[in-house]
C-alpha cells in the first residue's frame, strides 16, 4: 500500500488508498477483495514519507476518489512540498466539483485510464456499464480545473484496432480544452492480471499492435498532443519501427529493478 523509490528528481512515493474500485477491469493486477488499512494510517504514512525526503507522491488505489478524505490527504502532501499525482478512472472528477477541489488542495496532475473511444468496448473492458461517458466528463473537468492530464490506454485484443479512433477522440474532445503541455497520452502493454485467464486471453501479438499504434501516435503528435508508447510499461522498439521518434533508449540499468527483472533482453536489444 506504500512504497518509496528513487527517481531523477529525488525520492518518489506511492500511496494506495485501499483496493475498492467502481470498475472491475479484468486486466487489473489487483483483487477487489484485498484488505485495506484504517484511513488514519494514510496521513501518518504521508508524514513519514515527507520525513524520509519524498518530493513526489502518487496517490492510487483501487480507485482513490472513492475515499472521502482524498482532498485532505492531497493538501497534507502538498503542504509538505510534494508534487502530487492521482491515478484514477476520473468517474468521480466530474461530480461535486471534485476536480476543482483537488486542484485547490494542491493536486498537480491526474493519470486517467481511458481504454477505448467506443463506449461499449470500454464498458466491456472495465466491466462497468455506463462508466465510459462518466470518465469523459471527468477528464473534461480535470482539464477545466487546470490539472495536467495524462491519459493511459492499455492495449488489448478488444481495443487494438480502435487505437486510431482513440486518438481521434482525444483530439476532438480534449485537445481544444488543453493549454500547451497540459495533455498527454500513453499506450501501454498490460501487466500481469489478478485474473490470469483474462490476462492471457487479452494479449495481442506485437506485430498486430504496430500498425494501429503507429496511426494513433502519428495523429496525436500531428495534433500537438504528446504521446508515449515506449518505456517500462510500453512497447519494444520493433513495434515502433514506423514511428522511430517514439523510441528512446531505456536499458535495464536505467529503470527500477521491479520494472526490469521481468523483462528479457536478447542480443537484438543490445544498445
Amino acid at each position: 500500500l506504500r512504497s518509496v523509490s528513487p527517481y531523477s528528481g529525488g525520492l518518489m512515493g506511492t500511496l494506495r488508498l485501499g483496493f475498492r474500485c467502481n470498475q472491475q477491469c479484468g486486466f487489473c493486477w489487483q483483487s477487489r477483495d484485498w484488505a485495506a488499512p484504517p484511513d488514519a494510517l494514510f496521513a501518518i504514512w504521508i508524514d513519514e514519507m515527507a520525513t524520509a525526503g519524498v518530493t513526489s507522491l502518487t496517490i492510487s488505489g483501487g480507485e482513490p476518489t472513492l475515499n472521502a478524505g482524498l482532498p485532505e490527504l492531497v493538501a497534507l502532501a502538498a503542504g509538505h512540498g510534494m508534487t502530487v499525482d492521482l491515478q484514477t478512472n476520473a468517474i468521480q472528477l466530474g461530480k461535486r466539483d471534485l476536480a476543482t477541489r483537488l486542484k485547490e488542495a494542491g493536486l498537480s496532475s491526474v493519470f486517467v485510464s481511458l481504454h477505448s473511444a467506443d463506449a461499449n468496448v470500454s464498458d466491456d473492458l472495465t466491466r462497468a456499464p455506463g462508466t465510459h461517458k462518466l470518465t469523459l466528463v471527468g477528464i473534461q473537468a480535470a482539464l477545466g480545473a487546470g490539472l495536467h492530464v495524462h491519459l493511459n490506454c492499455v492495449v488489448q485484443q478488444a481495443n487494438v484496432v480502435g487505437l486510431p479512433d482513440h486518438a481521434a477522440l482525444v483530439i476532438s474532445q480534449f485537445a481544444g480544452l488543453a493549454s500547451p503541455g497540459q495533455l498527454q497520452v500513453s499506450y501501454t502493454h498490460p501487466a500481469d492480471a489478478h485474473d490470469h485467464t483474462v490476462y492471457e486471453a487479452s494479449l495481442v501479438p506485437l506485430d498486430e499492435v504496430a500498425g494501429p499504434l503507429a496511426a494513433a501516435y502519428r495523429a496525436l503528435t500531428d495534433a500537438g498532443v504528446a504521446c508515449l508508447a515506449s518505456g517500462t510499461c510500453g512497447f519494444p522498439p520493433c513495434v515502433l519501427r514506423d514511428t522511430p521518434d517514439a523510441i528512446y533508449a531505456l536499458g535495464p540499468q536505467d529503470v527500477a529493478d521491479e520494472d526490469s527483472r521481468g523483462r528479457c533482453y536478447p542480443a537484438e536489444c543490445d544498445g
